[in-house]
């Protein structure tokens, strides 16, 4: 369906692209991963013939579209693009008129059949009864939905899509893989980038790492997400999955916390309750360790969470003295801890200047 041979791209004189080689076939879901800046999105405007590169091919079908003779393939409706965001939905027409305006003015379909089509594809995103709502009173997960039936609607034989749950709470985020699981089941072929592992391991067939500016690794989400071979996988996958934590005093912005650990529950697909009591665990050490103690404490904390298991693992290190938990200072907060977690274990330790242990989950 599309390969791509030896892309070399270079943003002012810092190398996105080196000799970058992928083949997607026909019917695959293809989920594209890598750090900031390791041209994922570069990627997918790449194919769409909307960023410029040094050399390098790319087929459509066994058609060289990066020659100056061939329209892009997009322009013809045979690449259809998701966006991140649904601001590209037009906010004056109704829901179902999103659908048909494109179908009537790009497709030159009857008024009849393109209502007709419009209503399947709203029946198939779960929005039939929101046809002749507008797109600003829908919510987040459906105008996303909306947008990926608009860009169904017009038959595209590759479909890109453009981090499709960033920003959406974890129940948009079900609404809108559920639709993409119905177009995979329907022999679609997708190419989604997104830094999300739950939605790249619950829908991709494949699994692309981008890294140094070519396929550093690719294989199944069972090989690339939970067993990968090179170390620099290794590393940006388990970073997705662990957040770390510093509090070096007292005047530690705590209520910004609260922001970091719900962007980590989304990005991790995590339950809500999860989030709450590690926010809870977190709020009693920072009592214990550092402003219910006299010395200049410090903590490191790291917290994983384990989808596959759903228990998150709490590691902290803290300076100090060894704390005791039967003390009258500690011992409410203590007890605070104990309930919101299970295996919970002090011990004394000597690693880079940290004395405490505390080991837990959730």
């Amino acid at each position: 369906m599309l390969r791509i041979e030896n892309l070399c791209n270079k943003y002012n004189s810092r190398v996105v692209f080196n000799n970058l080689n992928l083949t997607v076939n026909k019917g695959e879901v293809i989920g594209i991963i890598g750090a900031s800046g390791s041209g994922k999105s570069t990627l997918l405007k790449s194919i769409l013939l909307l960023r410029e590169f040094e050399s390098g091919h790319i087929y459509f079908k066994d058609t060289e579209i990066t020659k100056k003779s061939i329209c892009s393939p997009a322009i013809s409706g045979k690449i259809g693009l998701i966006f991140q965001n649904a601001n590209s939905l037009f906010y004056h027409l109704s829901v179902i008129n999103n659908i048909t305006c494109g179908l009537i003015d790009i497709k030159h379909m009857k008024k009849k059949d393109a209502y007709e089509k419009a209503e399947g594809l709203l029946k198939l995103v779960g929005l039939n009864d929101k046809a002749n709502d507008y797109p600003g009173t829908l919510s987040g997960g459906q105008q996303q939905r909306l947008s990926i039936a608009r860009a169904y609607a017009l038959d595209p034989e590759l479909i890109l899509m453009d981090e499709p749950t960033s920003a959406l709470d974890p129940l948009a985020k079900k609404e809108v893989e559920t639709v993409i699981k119905l177009m995979a089941d329907k022999g679609e072929t997708i190419i989604i980038v997104s830094h999300e592992l739950e939605l790249i391991k619950n829908v991709c067939s494949k699994v692309v790492f981008l890294n140094d500016g070519y396929v550093y690794e690719e294989g199944t989400p069972s090989e690339v997400l939970d067993s990968p071979k090179k170390d620099a996988t290794r590393r940006f996958v388990k970073a997705l999955r662990v957040l770390e934590l510093s509090i070096n005093s007292s005047d530690f912005d705590f209520i910004g916390l609260s922001t970091t650990l719900s962007e980590y529950a989304y990005r991790t697909s995590m339950p809500h309750s999860h989030m709450l009591k590690m926010h809870s665990v977190l709020e009693e050490l920072f009592h214990v360790f550092i402003i219910d103690s006299k010395e200049n404490n410090k903590l490191k904390i790291l917290l994983e969470y384990n989808d596959k298991e759903d228990v998150v693992y709490g590691t902290v290190f803290a300076t100090g003295d060894e704390i005791d938990t039967d003390n009258p200072y500690f011992y409410v907060s203590w007890k605070i801890i104990e309930k919101r977690t299970q295996d919970l274990e002090i011990t004394r330790c000597d690693t880079d200047g940290f004395t405490n242990l505390l080991k837990f989950r959730i």
